[in-house]
């Protein structure tokens, strides 16, 4: 059976829709690469103060190294564990904060199942994202630790002493620049893919949002047409 094409308000409410959801979506999008990067930095920072300029790195012999390994671990362990508790608790206010924006103006412009079906897609999607940021975080995490055990570890490092002391750090900022490096392009590959995902979303919610209409139009022409009968 034809029924009529959705009305210019129909319309425009699926464009309102689609446009809060691009918003939303890429609002949170750009804060987890933000708080990703900015963590990658961070890291980075305390990488290089925490074994290059730490004076107690030079205390480095046969005898002291695996108290020196331990105490430099555990430095950089605290300070990244407060790092992705940061990053943690930022994501998780910005998701909880576009979900109420998204409900709120949802609620104003379409009907309850289209808030549903939009409320579900915006959560879904920042669900992935942080766990994206988080599993990102956490490789990196990871990867800098055993960093920082290899460096002290690496035979080169016990020549530190007044003379050598500048090449061993340029080769420590050579050696985390280039993790950091790679941690960065893994980072940058998984936010490609999560945008290019995310990119088909308005094709989608054209397509919910249309199929909505238009079993809403049948059903009103369905209850014509058993009204007249009666």
């Amino acid at each position: 059976m034809n029924f009529p094409p959705p009305s210019p308000k129909h319309t425009l409410t699926q464009k309102s829709l689609l446009t809060v959801v691009v918003v939303a979506v890429v609002v949170v999008l750009i804060v987890a690469i933000v708080v990703v990067v900015v963590g990658v930095v961070i890291v980075i920072a305390i990488v290089v103060v925490i074994v290059v300029v730490d004076p107690s790195i030079s205390s480095i012999s046969s005898g002291s190294r695996s108290t020196v390994v331990l105490f430099i671990v555990v430095k950089v362990v605290v300070i990244v564990v407060v790092v992705v508790v940061v990053v943690v608790v930022v994501v998780v206010v910005v998701v909880v904060v576009v979900v109420v924006v998204v409900v709120v103006v949802v609620v104003v412009v379409v009907v309850v199942v289209v808030v549903v079906v939009v409320v579900v897609v915006v959560v879904v999607v920042v669900v992935v994202v942080l766990i994206v940021a988080i599993v990102v975080v956490v490789v990196g995490v990871m990867i800098v630790l055993v960093l920082v055990v290899v460096i002290v570890e690496d035979p080169s490092i016990s020549s530190i002493s007044s003379g050598s002391r500048s090449t061993v750090e340029l080769f420590i900022v050579v050696k985390v620049v280039v993790v950091v490096v790679v941690v960065v392009v893994v980072v940058v590959v998984v936010v490609v893919v999560v945008v290019v995902v995310v990119g088909k979303l308005p094709s989608l919610m054209n397509v919910l949002t249309g199929k909505f209409v238009a079993v809403r139009h049948q059903v009103v022409l369905d209850l014509r047409v058993k009204l007249s009968k009666s």
